[in-house]
């Protein structure tokens, strides 16, 4: 809102590019507010202010005054909708000396160019309205359209960066709670292990007891291996896919000499290794990850079984 100061100033100077006078409302037409409206910097139109030259015959206005009412307002409300499209425009009134007008500030709008309800399109140049030449009109629907893109995309954008987010928030939610029960899980092979072999070193007279045992740890690893599955197809689209650009890619092939490096060490550490155990690890693996293939999981487990004799 224009302060009383700022008014008096725009009086005290010549009408321009960003000024005009209107000694009474009859005086308001619509092209005068499309001329605004598809400036630069918009403008103000100031009613009951006559357009003067003083001595010296430098111009400036004065003010003559002007009838305030609702009706008044409500006339001017009606010239800035019957633009199409319609412009938004701020309505207030001052005294002045003891005359009353009216200021409206018309800034230059988002939705260029701007006509009149005849299809008329203004330009405010300096010191009076102009059409718009064709190069200008053109331009003017260039960059309309232009940032009707922009805004789009940012919208569009604004979506997929929150749809990326709530992806990864439940990916990061699901791995979290896949390693927790992988942890559970582990904890109770190793405790089914530790059943199995001090049964076995007493199993002689009681075969059926390991072979139930057996069952139990054979029905573990298979629930082991499903939450590993899980959790290597999780874990790789974390780091590749969402909101981490610069992540190496997964290698499952690394993965899983790791993996098999420690379930050979604990077999031979424990005095368990053999052919049946590495056969049934090799078809496990093969499920969850069938692009790797049989052999490459063998030649894997010959590099463990190198490095071992190596150590050894």
């Amino acid at each position: 809102m224009i302060n009383q100061e700022e008014l008096i100033k725009l009086i005290n100077k010549e009408e321009g590019y960003e000024v005009e006078f209107k000694e009474s409302l009859a005086g308001l037409k619509t092209e005068d507010v499309v001329a605004f409206a598809n400036s630069i910097s918009g403008g103000v139109i100031l009613i009951g202010v006559k357009d003067d030259v003083d001595t010296i015959g430098r111009q400036l206005g004065t003010i003559v005054g002007c009838p305030i009412s609702d009706n008044g307002k409500l006339s001017i409300l009606n010239k800035a909708q019957s633009c199409r499209p319609p412009v938004n425009l701020e309505i207030t009134a001052q005294d002045i000396n003891g005359q009353s007008i009216y200021i409206l500030e018309i800034p230059s709008g988002d939705f260029k160019p701007y006509c009149t309800d005849g299809g008329t399109y203004r330009i405010r140049g300096d010191g009076q309205k102009r059409s718009l030449y064709p190069n200008e009109l053109l331009s003017l629907f260039m960059e309309s359209e232009r940032n009707k893109f922009i805004d789009s995309f940012k919208e569009a954008t604004r979506e997929l960066e929150q749809n990326l987010n709530e992806t990864k928030t439940q990916v990061l939610r699901q791995t979290s709670s896949l390693i927790k029960e992988l942890q559970l899980f582990d904890k109770k092979i190793s405790e089914a292990l530790d059943d199995i072999y001090s049964t076995a070193d007493g199993a002689e007279s009681n075969s059926s007891s390991v072979e139930s045992t057996v069952s139990d740890i054979e029905d573990t690893v298979d629930e082991i291996w499903g939450i590993l599955t899980a959790v290597a197809y999780l874990i790789p689209r974390i780091d590749s896919g969402v909101g981490n650009r610069s992540s190496t890619e997964f290698d499952p092939r690394l993965f899983l000499k790791e993996s098999l490096s420690r379930y050979v060490k604990r077999l031979r550490r424990d005095g368990h290794f053999s052919e049946r155990l590495i056969e049934r690890q090799i078809k496990l693996l093969r499920r969850v990850y069938p692009e790797v293939n049989k052999h490459e999981i063998e030649q894997i487990i010959k590099e463990i079984n190198a490095s071992k004799l190596v150590e050894g």
